[in-house]
């Protein structure tokens, strides 16, 4: 790719938050292309809840936040012991928030244990180290898809311009032969085609792809892999299969597209 192109993709970069991103809802994101897929009602019913947590996606968050932006880590994140976990109310959270003057999230020590191990291991990997110094963390793009009008929304976990999109993904078992099977049940190659396919539609340029996958448990294994040219076509179909189907149901497609 040129440093034109690079920097055309630059220059349609939204450093937001996340919530703000949540909130750009006439665009779909690669989640709730998922969702299409499923149902309508499962559209439905994410559009209404998708700003809802799990404990396995604050990890995640955590995890995220500890790689992609550490000085951000360190400045919101603590640890408690797990006994003095659920002492911790809402309301005193926000009271720290005020007195700080930002967010903070609070994780068990047991959980920080793990991100620590995971850090760690990463740190083994130069190639990757290298790869998380040069990219932009957390990055949102927006456009109308060319075949079918509908406004589109990704947010690379990494964009290392001008190569390629790391994805990280933290998982009870980072072996390749699990985490094949995890993407394809999770459909995490629709997710990597329509960034992919982003990119292009904004550049005209085609990015490389690749997973970084970390075990939730000791010894926090992590592995990178890249997905095959079959993989990433099997991702595209589900990908412009999702599209059409929303084009065809008029009454969702109005808040993408008209």
């Amino acid at each position: 790719m040129n440093s034109a192109a690079s920097n055309s993709i630059i220059s349609d970069l939204c450093d937001i938050s996340i919530e703000e991103y949540l909130g750009r809802r006439d665009y779909i994101s690669s989640n709730g292309l998922k969702r299409v897929l499923d149902s309508k009602l499962h559209l439905q019913r994410y559009l209404l809840r998708q700003n809802d947590s799990t404990p396995q996606l604050d990890f995640g968050t955590a995890v995220h936040c500890s790689l992609l932006e550490p000085e951000r880590f360190r400045r919101e994140y603590f640890a408690l012991p797990v006994a003095h976990a659920d002492l911790l109310h809402e309301h005193d959270r926000l009271l720290i928030e005020e007195e700080r003057g930002h967010a903070v999230h609070f994780i068990t020590d047991f959980q920080m244990e793990a991100i620590q191990g995971i850090c760690a291991q990463v740190e083994r990997l130069p190639n990757i180290v290298q790869l998380l110094r040069d990219g932009l963390a957390e990055r949102s793009l927006f456009w109308r898809d060319a075949e079918t009008g509908i406004r589109c929304k990704i947010r690379p976990d990494l964009l290392v311009l001008p190569h390629l999109i790391l994805e990280l993904k933290t998982t009870f078992d980072a072996s390749l032969p699990v985490f094949q099977h995890t993407l394809q049940m999770q459909r995490y190659h629709l997710s990597a085609a329509m960034y992919l396919e982003g990119v292009r539609q904004l550049t005209g340029q085609t990015l490389h792809y690749v997973y970084l996958v970390a075990s939730r448990h000791a010894p926090y294994e992590v592995q990178s892999f890249v997905p095959d040219a079959a993989l990433l076509e099997d991702g595209q179909r589900l990908f412009r299969g999702a599209l059409n189907r929303l084009l065809a149901e008029e009454e969702l497609r109005a808040n993408f597209r008209d």
